[in-house]
Parts: structure tokens; sequence; C-alpha cells
């Protein structure tokens, strides 16, 4: 259902299913340091906070205290302290219904910190949290929220509050201070959903869809069907596909070519192995496919990319 929610502003969000006015933000108003996108803003809100969307960062958001009605595109959803979620860049969003609300709000160009370079990429909670759970939020009306208990509240507040005063004080080697502890807390935020029991499980589960992620990323040597995958997710095929689409932009096979890509090049850079062997060990069994999977994803062959190293 469409909803019409006008702010102490005068921008209308959603009005009877029409997007009217809305701020778009970008990091560069928050932090005028380019080789670093990275800004911590803590916020009291007594009113309603305006629907906006950020141009080119997403927002790891902490409840630290309160209560308030989030909009989310033209879904409303409670929130409270101890509620934690991500807000990517595409993603109209705003609060009402404030009391006593305040929030730390992380902002960061994923680009910049590399996540999927890192094993983090194959913890499903990090998957689940990070990348299903907002696609989920914002197409197909997921009201599920990681909340911390209390031990795992204060430290989560402990790792920000730590985090914000490096990014005050700014001394030596700040930057790759502040990278160390976004990473740690990003895992530890990642355990904690992979454990956390009291989010409510609608008909979709970002766990499960996250869980195939990390299954795929460990087993793409192996054959894999997307019958398979949505086996293992619990849903139908064309659920499934959907679901995942919308989430990574690429179709589970065009994800499954991603990998043993990536794995292929590494190879290609590290070993001495033929292209054949490479291409059969990445999970291929087709040489013609390969090369033409290969081409598509780095426009160049395997073995022009090994000469190019």
């Amino acid at each position: 259902m469409k909803i019409a929610v006008t702010y102490d502003n005068g921008n209308i969000f959603q009005h009877f299913g029409k997007t009217e006015n809305f701020k778009v933000y970008e990091l560069s108003e928050f932090t005028s340091d380019s080789d670093f996108p990275f800004f911590i803003q803590y916020g009291r809100h007594e009113d309603s906070l305006s629907v906006h969307s950020h141009r080119d960062f997403s927002e790891l958001t902490i409840v630290l205290s309160g209560e308030a009605c989030h909009i989310v595109e033209d879904e409303k959803m409670p929130v409270k302290k101890g509620d934690v979620f991500i807000v990517h860049g595409d993603t109209k969003h705003g609060y009402t219904d404030t009391h006593n609300f305040r929030i730390c709000n992380i902002m960061f160009r994923e680009d910049y910190f590399n996540l999927k370079k890192y094993d983090i990429s194959t913890m499903s909670g990090f998957q689940a949290m990070f990348y299903i759970e907002p696609g989920l939020v914002k197409n197909h009306h997921f009201t599920g929220r990681m909340s911390l208990e209390k031990e795992e509240f204060e430290q989560v507040k402990a790792t920000i509050a730590v985090m914000n005063n490096e990014y005050k004080q700014k001394k030596e080697g700040y930057k790759t201070f502040i990278t160390s502890k976004f990473m740690e807390l990003l895992v530890r935020l990642s355990r904690i959903y992979k454990t956390n029991r009291d989010r409510g499980e609608d008909k979709i589960s970002p766990l499960k869809l996250g869980e195939v992620i990390t299954w795929i990323d460990k087993n793409f040597r192996q054959e894999i069907s997307v019958e398979q995958l949505s086996e293992r997710a619990g849903y139908s095929e064309r659920h499934f596909l959907r679901i995942f689409k919308e989430t990574y932009h690429m179709t589970p096979t065009e994800y499954i070519n991603a990998v043993r890509i990536e794995h292929a090049c590494t190879k290609l850079r590290k070993t001495k192995e033929s292209v054949t062997d490479i291409a059969f060990d990445c999970g291929f069994k087709n040489m013609s496919y390969f090369y033409r999977v290969f081409g598509d994803k780095m426009n160049i062959t395997p073995k022009k990319y090994r000469k190019s190293i």
C-alpha cells in the first residue's frame, strides 16, 4: 500500500504512489576528504527527518536511544534502541513519530573498503545484513531488524566511540586505525546477525539467502544449478531468481561465473598452470564457454591477461 507523508520542510516522498521532491545527499556534504570517504555522525531527532537518499555512499545505522518510525520507500516500520540496519545509496528513507530518538550513522563508500576482498564476504551474516536485507526491505516489504542484546549493544557502542574519537583527533595513521575498527565492527555485527534469534522471520529469510552465497563461494568448482540453489534457500526457482537479481544485480549463473573468473584470474597471475587446467579447476566444463565468459568479464583473452601482469 502506498502512503502519503509530508514533512516539516514541505517535501513529499510518496503521495498515493507518486514520487515527488526529496533531498539527495552526497558524501562531500559531510566530509571534504575525498581520499577517505568515511564519516561518523551522531544525531538526535526530536522531529521527523525528511525522506532523502544518498547518491554515492551507504549508511550503517545504530539506534542509540528512543524509537521512531522508519520510512523506507513506501513502507513504514518501527525502530528502537539497539536496532541496526544498512541503507544503501539508492534507497529513499526518513524518520517520523520520533521519541527521544538518537542514532549513529556511519557513512562510507563500499568501493574504498573493498569488502569483497576479505573473508568477511564469505560470512552468511554479512551477506544477509549488508546486501540481502536492505534489498528485501526496499523491494519486498521485509520488516525484520537485527536487534542487539544489552551486552552486544554496549560493545558496538564502545567500538563506534573509539572510531569517532580517532576520526576527530586525526592522529598519524588514523585512517588505517579507523578502517581496521570498521572492519572489526562489521565482522562483529555479521556474527551477531547469524546468531540473532529476535529478528522475526518473514516469508523470506535473509540469512538463508546469505548462506546460499557463502555456499557458492566455497563450492564454485562443482556443477551448480539454479534449482539446487533455490532448494537450499527454501524458495521456488522463480522467487529465488527475482530476489537474487534484485539483490546482486545479476543472475545466479552470472554470479557463479564471476566467482569462477575471479579465481581463474588469481591462478593466471600466481601460477604457471595451463589455461585449460585453470579453466577446469575453476569449474568450467567447456573451454569455448570459458573463453566467452572470460572475455565478457575481462575484455581480454586469458593468455593476454597473463602476459599483461
